[in-house]
Parts: structure tokens; sequence; C-alpha cells
């Protein structure tokens, strides 16, 4: 929200922390051992990762998330250096494409997703997972 309102010019002056988000987790319903490691993400079926809407903020920053962990350790994921952008790419068309989602609030939507039995994990901020 604030990057557009910036962009669009509505923000003055230097931007300033209001917030301090700990990282995300992966979420899932106990027991359940379709995704042990973040490596298993991948092999979700279609449709199968919960995360939030697509019209919500959260979902870049779930996004970003995955393509951070690929760039900046791309043997978690069998890739190379060389390869890891387009592993990256792949992943988030393969997570993000159609993902099991009710929409906002993402708080909401992921946990859902898992305890309806209509998704197998998502992510999800830590201080929100707790």
């Amino acid at each position: 929200l604030m990057n557009a309102l910036d962009n669009l010019g509505f923000a003055n002056g230097a931007p300033m922390p209001i917030f301090s988000n700990y990282g995300n987790v992966i979420l899932k319903r106990k027991g359940d051992d379709t995704v042990q490691k973040f490596a298993d993400l991948i092999h979700l079926e279609p449709g199968r990762f919960a995360t939030s809407g697509p019209a919500e903020g959260s979902t870049n920053n779930y996004r970003n998330t995955v393509q951070n962990i690929i760039l900046n350790n791309p043997e978690l994921v069998g890739a190379t250096e060389e390869t890891a952008a387009e592993t990256a790419a792949e992943w988030l068309e393969a997570l993000f494409t159609d993902p099991a989602t009710i929409g906002p609030p993402m708080h909401q939507s992921v946990p859902h997703m898992l305890i309806t039995g209509q998704a197998d994990a998502g992510l999800m901020f830590l201080d929100l997972a707790v």
C-alpha cells in the first residue's frame, strides 16, 4: 500500500518503519507429511498451495520470500547459481498461478484452506502463525 501511495506522489519524506516482520513460515496441518521442508512445496498438486488472494499486498511478500529463498539458497531446491532465477520463476508460476484461497484477509484464508482440507501447505507471517 505504501509503495503504491509513494508511486502516486502521496507520500512525503523518507520511509519510516512502523512494524517488524519476523519472517514467514510454512503452515500445514498437524500430522500431514506432504510437506516436510521448503523443497517439498514444488511437489504440491496445482491449487493445493494456500496463500492470500492476488489482490492482497501480502501476496507479493510471499512471492518474494519464495524467490529470495531460491535465489540465495539454490541448493535447497536442486538448482545452481546459474539456474536459480529460472527455477524461482518456475516455482512462482507453479505455486501462485492458481493458489488455494478464500480471499482477504490472508490470516484467515490460509488456515481455513488447511483446516478444511482444501490445501496442503501455505506460507504465513510468523507472528500471525503462532
